[in-house]
């Protein structure tokens, strides 16, 4: 028997239809025209049993081969195997994952038990890289790999939030518990101005997958791939890094079934304290406000708009597999109600993989196909601030007319909260498609070819409805609103690879090439009709609004498309696991580039030196492990829409032809068109360390990085004549990161009953931005992050050259007249009131980005219990706490209520609010972000596999001296440490749990 090799490795490839058959025929004809096709009957005189040297346990699944052929098997459920040999003489070579390999010589036995041992070295085991997978040991770039066991218990909002302070130099930042929200994701700094900045999501070897089509109780494991290096074989999508998520898949053996399911309910960490009823009447007798002022009510507005919040998950699977075939199903359910009424989401879906291994043995075929509905109904977070500065003395409800709310027009952004989201039906259907199948052929015993093709299909229905008797339908010239919009994406992927890996002695050579292609279509369909004679139908009957009959209901389609096409390769050589060399290149074509930049070659080498394996580290028996890696990397960004690099055409409305005595309508150019127009390309170099010391109880890594993204992607204003436009789409400028991440694992305490593992990862980063200009387009800055009314206050940041992107720019204070008025520094050094200030007077006044961020995770078992304490942390960075910018001025009580601290901490305020360096804030803060307190039930008596109970808290406990709601106000991308005057609440999470086995 010919034998079985089980690939972990995910590649794609499409050319074309005619070129596959010729490629897949041609391996198949490889592999029989070489003699491998067929195996020779011969009776089996050679067999034993595969187990774990430490645990005793059996091993399925393990390749053993015949040392200097092909003839091999793999060993069944139980760990036995049994095949033929030839010579008594023979060696048989036993591997597996995770475990070493060892070479065995028969010496005329025909019983041979072989007990593997695992890797004693971090990080032994396979890490899924760029187009496949090797061994941590073999890695000479920056990966890091986060498994099941590690991730952040509790129901996640997003599967990211599993790994969140888990990775050194991965930003995961959220602001609440609002189901619908996404996460911002950004990975080593700030590399990009206009393009997009998160990191590129491969999900089961689909580029680009959609997040919310996965259930997170079905990943086995997130990789991130950190460095250039590592991220070059994406090429234009590389530079933002790669994050890999691996999903569970079956196991041979009988059919195991699992069901995990998880309730969780919100308590609300910190609440901002806003002026009672009886405290605003009490401003009502001192004369601050008038009497008219009191409604005769008492009302607390926050908790109107808020709800005992229940969240349940549930995940239900069913595994196995034969010899030849593995399998698992699963269907899960989501329903989230969460703090904030009116908000919520619902998701139902499943997903099926198989994998069966046929031909001999020589053929695998991986299908995978799932699908997720989702229901969405948003909230606002405008109703947040209404419940702040809505005056305390109002009813919910109107006393003179039963069943409405009280809400009546002629106030200034003075909407009844709870009517603003009851009134507002906010939501949207989510259909998610991905199917997905993998063919490897193995056409010699160190030849692999591999076909994938993977279509994914994602639609949603956005839909809005705002009644008749709502605020802004009061507020404007009709009554009702209805709006509806159909959004399609559709990506297909199709790639082949060919892969190649083989031992000379003290030389291991692996290689790997392959073309790609992708495409993405994106289409839309816009309704929107207003002026309804009953809310009864809301927005299911577009049509019977009276806009559609005046001609003033609107409509409107569009549709995009662009296109990927890549040839990649890798070489992988390792000497005496000593010396290692990794060699890749990725020559990509976009559609979305100009007609003279359509294609680009992003090279990546890197280098390592195991110096523990040299002789002089003999008499060391401290260090295990010890390497030193180099590497260099080129990386691309193309995450903007496409048609950027042509002219487009636009209406410019409809003229009055006096000849024709007609309306003739105007068509002009949308865009200057730019056939310069390519990718932005980030240059970097990563210097890395792994260790392993005291028997591998501490084991980690030290990386120092310094990257250049240059060609940034920019709107730039363009002479006219000869530009048609006055702005232009282009690259100009770079922006330059460079920092440290540290990384260690140590095993406190291993015994048979009780283990401490402590984890921990730090990172430092330096952002600078290098330049915004060149030789024809000119931006000295650019200005960002306008504060909102009352009150013309201006951007609060700058992004200009030599400066640290999100830069706070504006006055420095200087104290307070003795009437409450605002003192400032003048550029000279002077003092004065705001009316004597001018623009040139601003200077830079504080960073929102953080320098530090870490992560500090500890997992303790004691017999059947386990107990994981997570903390995370970010440092050096200020907030713009607006919230007492706009909610702590006494100058506007008499329209708005405020919060309690007008009166004592704010109360020497006496004039109209202004952005100063006053209300920034040092952010700092370390979270107790994840408690969580296990239980293991023995129940093999009653064929129970596994019965774990557990209970979670998430957002526990936050140290910091930040006089916000919460110090984590978003701290990606271009505008970070800005603190909202609106906010979703900040809840801690409860959830209570168990995952049972059968």
């Amino acid at each position: 028997m010919s034998m079985k090799i089980y690939s972990t490795i995910c590649h794609k490839f499409r050319y074309g239809r005619s070129l596959f058959t010729t490629l897949f025929v041609w391996c198949v004809m490889i592999g029989f025209g070489t003699g491998y096709g067929f195996a020779h009957t011969v009776q089996d005189d050679i067999a034993g049993t595969v187990t774990d040297a430490t645990t005793g346990e059996t091993l399925p699944g393990v390749n053993v081969m015949l040392k200097g052929s092909t003839q091999g098997t793999s060993t069944d459920i139980d760990g036995r195997y049994s095949f033929a040999v030839s010579t008594s003489q023979d060696t048989l070579i036993f591997s597996y994952i995770g475990y070493i390999t060892q070479e065995v010589p028969i010496e005329g036995r025909g019983q041979l038990d072989v007990s593997l041992v695992s890797e004693v070295i971090s990080g032994g085991e396979l890490v899924v890289v760029g187009y496949g997978s090797m061994r941590r040991e073999d890695i000479t770039s920056s990966v890091s790999s986060v498994s099941v066991e590690e991730f952040n218990a509790g129901i996640a909002g997003s599967p990211l939030d599993m790994i969140q302070g888990k990775v050194a130099g991965l930003t995961i930042s959220r602001s609440g518990f609002d189901p619908n929200a996404s996460a911002g994701i950004q990975l080593r700094g700030v590399s990009s101005v206009n393009a997009g900045s998160g990191p590129l999501i491969i999900v089961d070897g689909v580029p680009g997958a959609d997040l919310q089509n996965i259930s997170q109780n079905e990943i086995e494991s997130i990789d991130v791939l950190k460095d250039g290096s590592a991220a070059a074989i994406y090429g234009t999508r590389g530079t933002n890094g790669v994050i890999i998520i691996t999903t569970k898949s079956g196991n041979r053996g009988e059919t195991q079934f699992d069901y995990e399911s998880s309730v969780q309910t919100e308590a609300v960490l910190s609440r901002l304290e806003v002026l009672s009823a009886s405290q605003y009447r009490g401003l009502i007798a001192d004369g601050l406000i008038a009497e008219t002022q009191d409604l005769g009510h008492s009302t607390d507005w926050h908790d109107e708009i808020t709800q005992t919040p229940f969240t349940q998950n549930h995940n239900f699977a069913i595994s196995g597999g034969s010899e030849n075939t593995r399998y698992r199903a699963n269907v899960n359910y989501r329903d989230a109600s969460p703090i904030m009424i009116e908000t919520s989401r619902r998701s139902y879906g499943g997903r099926v993989n198989i994998d069966h291994t046929g031909f001999n043995d020589r053929l695998n075929v991986q299908l995978n196909l799932q699908n997720t509905i989702v229901h969405n109904q948003y909230g606002t977070n405008a109703a947040s601030e209404q419940a702040v500065i809505r005056n305390p003395t109002a009813p919910v409800y109107d006393p003179d007319n039963p069943g409405s709310y009280y809400d009546p027009l002629g106030q200034y952004n003075q909407q009844n909260p709870v009517a603003r989201l009851k009134q507002h039906d906010n939501g949207a259907e989510r259909n998610l498609l991905l199917g997905s199948i993998r063919n490897t052929l193995t056409i010699t015993n160190w030849l692999e070819a591999s076909l994938f093709y993977a279509y994914e299909n994602n639609m949603i229905k956005d839909h809005n409805y705002v009644t008749l008797e709502s605020f802004q339908s009061r507020d404007s010239d009709y009554e009702g609103l209805a709006s509806r919009q159909d959004r399609f994406w559709k990506n297909n992927t199709l790639e082949l690879m060919l892969e190649s890996e083989k031992e000379y002695g003290a030389h291991r050579l692996s290689a790997l090439g392959g073309y790609s292609y992708q495409d993405f279509s994106y289409d839309n369909l816009s309704t929107e009709n207003r002026d309804f004679l009953s809310d009864a139908t809301s927005w299911y009957d577009m049509g019977a609004g009276s806009f559609l009959t005046d001609g003033r209901a609107s409509m409107g389609t569009y549709k995009d498309f662009s296109k990927l096409i890549g040839f990649f390769g890798r070489v992988n050589y390792s000497y005496d696991n000593r010396y290692l060399l990794m060699a890749s290149a990725r020559r990509e074509g976009s559609s979305k580039f100009g007609v003279d930049n359509k294609w680009g070659l992003f090279p990546a080498v890197s280098v390592g030196w195991r110096v523990s394996n040299e002789d002089f580290m003999n008499n060391i028996g401290l260090i295990d492990n010890l390497m030193v890696r180099l590497g260099y990397g080129e990386t691309g960004n193309q995450d903007f829409s496409p048609y950027q690099s042509l002219t487009t055409l636009q209406s410019y409305g409809d003229y009055y032809n006096h000849e024709s005595d007609s309306w003739i309508s105007g068509w002009g150019p949308a865009q200057n068109p730019n056939p310069n127009l390519r990718w932005e390309t980030k240059k970097e170099v990563n210097l890395g360390i792994d260790y392993a010391l005291l028997n591998g109880r501490l084991s980690g890594a030290i990386d120092l990085y310094t990257r250049t993204t240059e060609d940034l992607l920019f709107n730039y204003d363009a002479p006219q004549p000869p530009s048609v436009q006055n702005s232009i789409f282009t690259n100009v400028g770079t922006i330059d990161n460079k920092g440290i991440e540290v990384f260690a694992d140590f095993q406190v305490f291993n015994s048979n009953n009780f283990n401490w593992t402590s984890t921990l990862n730090w990172s430092y980063l330096h952002n600078e931005v290098g330049s915004l200009s060149d030789e024809v387009y000119k931006q000295g800055y650019i200005e960002m992050a306008n504060l909102p009314a009352p009150g013309s206050l201006g951007p609060a940041m700058r992004l200009d050259e030599g400066r640290r992107v999100g830069s706070f720019y504006g006055y420095r204070h200087a104290g307070f007249t003795d009437d409450g008025n605002w003192l400032f520094y003048k550029e000279d050094g002077s003092t004065s009131t705001p009316d004597g200030m001018s623009l040139d007077d601003r200077e830079y006044i504080g960073n929102g980005l953080p320098k530090m961020n870490g992560g500090w995770n500890n997992r303790i078992s004691y017999h059947k219990w386990d107990l994981n304490i997570f903390l995370r942390g970010e440092f050096l960075y200020d907030i713009l706490n607006m919230i007492p910018m706009y909610y702590a001025n006494s100058t506007v009580l008499a329209s708005y209520n405020q919060l309690e601290s007008v009166l004592d901490e704010y109360a020497h305020i006496d004039a109209a609010t202004q952005y100063s360096d006053y209300y920034l804030e040092k952010g700092d803060y370390v979270k107790l972000d994840n408690l969580s307190l296990g239980y293991n039930f023995d129940l093999s008596r009653y064929d129970i596999r596994n019965l774990r109970v557990y209970a979670t808290a998430r957002n526990l406990i936050t140290i910091t001296n930040y006089s916000g709601l919460d110090p984590e106000v978003g701290t990606v991308g271009l505008t970070p440490g800005m603190g909202g005057r609106t906010f979703y609440p900040r809840t801690t999470t409860f959830s209570l749990g168990f995952n049972l086995g059968f």
